[in-house]
């Protein structure tokens, strides 16, 4: 991963383990290896994928949210699109369909991430995943996760 930064090519890592266990720790040393903290960004108000800056985005779940596993996912991407409390289902709409189409392959990924963000979709895109089973639905939307966070690491 150290090298995918030196080289300014994006990359995503995933830790988990049981709480306590030290991945925060691991993470805070990383970070202050790299020496970087004037070439850093950590937010995406300053997000610009096209400077030559760094970007680092971390997410994370809390104990209580153990039942709901797509919770550090769901945060990061409230995060990416910029979600507050106060927007209506109608401006995270636009706001998710807006950022999302500017992505490749966007305009597939959207249905399913705007569902996992609870957005209320149109008829024309609720038929994407009203009709699925559960588990199929689960299944396309890991695989929209994985495109979205796939082009956003390239992209970055």
């Amino acid at each position: 991963m150290l090298d995918n930064v030196e080289k300014g090519t994006g990359s995503i890592c995933w830790i988990a383990g049981e709480a306590g266990i030290g991945k925060s720790r691991l993470v805070a040393e990383f970070y202050s290896s790299l020496f970087l903290e004037d070439r850093v960004h950590r937010s995406f108000q300053e997000y610009d994928p096209l400077s030559s800056k760094i970007y680092w985005f971390e997410t994370g779940a809390l104990p209580y949210q153990v039942s709901s596993p797509f919770s550090p996912i769901i945060h990061f991407f409230v995060q990416y699109f910029g979600i507050s409390l106060d927007m209506s289902n109608e401006e995270k709409y636009n706001l998710v369909e807006s950022k999302l189409s500017k992505l490749q392959d966007g305009e597939d990924m959207f249905p399913f991430i705007a569902n996992l963000l609870q957005i209320e979709l149109s008829k024309e895109d609720n038929y994407q995943t009203a009709f699925l089973e559960p588990v199929i639905l689960q299944e396309v939307t890991v695989q929209a996760i994985i495109s979205f966070l796939d082009v956003f690491s390239k992209e970055t």
